[in-house]
């Protein structure tokens, strides 16, 4: 699962491109500003599969992408604004990633970011689950 870069995010696009190359399947989060979850859908498109979305971020479109059941998704890379070395990581407040991380255990989740968003330390929450990585543009931080 990848998410859609927006705004200063890692760019994704590239990746996704690779791993449908690599026969991967790919799954993109669609949010629900109602209850503040995702939930993830298939793409075989960038430019078909998806729309602007909530928050202006590019979702996969309703009724042309298939939902996936998160107990078949393999690996989550995981969008922030920051990260520390233990993991935890701060995104945009509203709790749309902790929530969907808890399916998945620590090693599934990993975090991309650029290396000056890597900090020692960051305040976390009780809610707040961490990645098992953090892969920037000039490291592999093993964080569990």
């Amino acid at each position: 699962m990848f998410f859609v870069t927006h705004g200063s995010e890692v760019k994704t696009e590239s990746m996704i491109e690779q791993a449908w190359l690599d026969k991967k399947i790919v799954v993109v989060p669609k949010s629900n500003v109602s209850t503040c979850k995702i939930s993830a859908y298939k793409i075989e498109s960038l430019r078909k599969d998806l729309q602007k979305g909530n928050y202006g971020i590019r979702e996969p479109k309703p009724g042309t992408c298939q939902k996936m059941n998160a107990r078949k998704i393999d690996l989550v890379f995981v969008p922030g604004l920051s990260f520390d070395l233990s993991g935890h990581r701060i995104g945009y407040g509203k709790g749309y990633y902790d929530s969907w991380l808890k399916y998945f255990p620590v090693k599934a989740r990993v975090g991309l970011s650029y290396d000056f968003q890597v900090l020692k330390k960051i305040p976390k929450s009780g809610k707040d689950l961490p990645v098992g990585k953090i892969v920037t543009d000039k490291r592999i931080i093993k964080t569990q």
